[in-house]
């Protein structure tokens, strides 16, 4: 679309960013044993939730920072999850050989 602005325009756009996640990333050597987390996936097609399923070392926990956690309604998980303003805390199994999966699907509020 097209809009004239001159120096008395003032625009406001109403942006909602939605629930996000933010790349983690780890500092390791050459050698180091992958101790990372990794997204495996991440979907936002629902406007209702997002559905997220990371993989991480068992008995491991983890610290990733989010986007959006002020219209999170509540998390569903089949693990370890909880949110800490904007830190998502993931605690991965200790019984977990390897790496192993936490699924988290978070509900968002509607927008006011």
């Amino acid at each position: 679309f097209d809009v004239r602005v001159d120096e008395h325009t003032t625009l406001a756009i109403d942006y909602d960013p939605g629930f996000s996640v933010v790349a983690p990333v780890w500092k390791t050597e050459v050698g180091d044993t992958n101790r990372g987390l990794r997204i495996a996936a991440f979907d936002a097609s629902d406007p209702g939730h997002t559905d997220v399923v990371f993989e991480g070392l068992g008995g491991e926990s983890y610290e990733i920072t989010v986007t959006g956690s002020s219209r999170v309604d509540r998390l569903e998980t089949g693990g370890s999850a909880r949110l800490d303003g904007d830190r998502l805390l993931l605690r991965f199994p200790d019984d977990a050989r390897g790496f192993g999966t936490v699924s988290v699907r978070v509900w968002m509020r509607e927008r006011p």
